[in-house]
């Protein structure tokens, strides 16, 4: 099963319990929501990466910016930050299990003022 596929079939609701315990502490999820010690990530999922207004992404990100967050690249990223973009300043370590990487996806796809 692709991510996308396993995006289409995750509950956001869970999503939302792994966000709550693994990214909360660092970013926020709410719209105009400040950065923290990570950014906002609300509308993050299609964005460009590294693309928060104010926000001083590290020069490891920074050099992805031509690319977006599809459902692809934020599992490759929340599965391994480090290896995604090394020399991230993120020092999570990562969601090793691609069902808790794909509910996560569908809560971030939720963030949006088109939000399924």
């Amino acid at each position: 099963e692709s991510i996308a596929e396993a995006v289409a079939h995750a509950d956001p609701k869970a999503g939302q319990a792994l966000a709550a315990r693994t990214c909360a502490m660092c970013h926020s999820f709410a719209k105009d929501g400040p950065a923290m010690i990570g950014p906002d990530l609300y509308g993050v999922a299609g964005s460009a990466v590294g693309d928060m207004p104010g926000y001083d992404f590290s020069p490891a990100l920074a050099a992805h910016k031509a690319e977006h967050w599809t459902d692809d690249t934020l599992s490759a990223w929340l599965e391994a930050p480090a290896r995604f973009a090394p020399g991230t300043r993120m020092a999570f370590p990562g969601v090793p299990e691609a069902g808790d990487r794909a509910a996560i996806i569908a809560f971030l796809h939720t963030l949006s003022d088109g939000g399924k």
